[in-house]
C-alpha cells in the first residue's frame, strides 16, 4: 500500500530530490497552495498503470454501449468487409 504526503507547492523547487525519493517508493504527493489541494504527483510507473487501467475501462464501457445499441435496434451491426467498403 502507498502513503500520501501533503506538501506545499512552493516546496517543489527546494525539495525536488525529497519528492523524487517519495515517488520512488510509489507513494503519492498532494501539492497544495494556500491550503487548497492543487495537484497530485505519482511515480511514472504508477501513472502508466493507471493510464492502462483507465483505457481498458473506457474500451469496456464503449463496447457495452455498442452492444446495448445493437440489442435495442438503434444501430445495425455490419461485418468488417462492409465497414471497410464504406471508407
Amino acid at each position: 500500500m502507498f502513503s500520501v504526503h501533503v506538501k506545499k507547492l512552493d516546496d517543489l523547487k527546494v525539495q525536488y530530490t525529497d519528492f523524487l525519493e517519495i515517488l520512488n517508493e510509489h507513494d503519492r504527493i498532494i501539492l497544495n497552495s494556500n491550503g487548497k489541494n492543487e495537484a497530485v504527483l505519482i511515480n511514472i510507473e504508477d501513472y502508466k498503470e493507471f493510464e492502462s487501467y483507465a483505457h481498458k475501462n473506457y474500451i469496456r464501457r464503449k463496447l457495452r454501449e455498442t452492444e446495448d445499441a445493437v440489442r435495442n435496434g438503434s444501430v445495425e451491426w455490419i461485418d468488417e468487409e462492409t465497414f471497410w467498403e464504406n471508407d
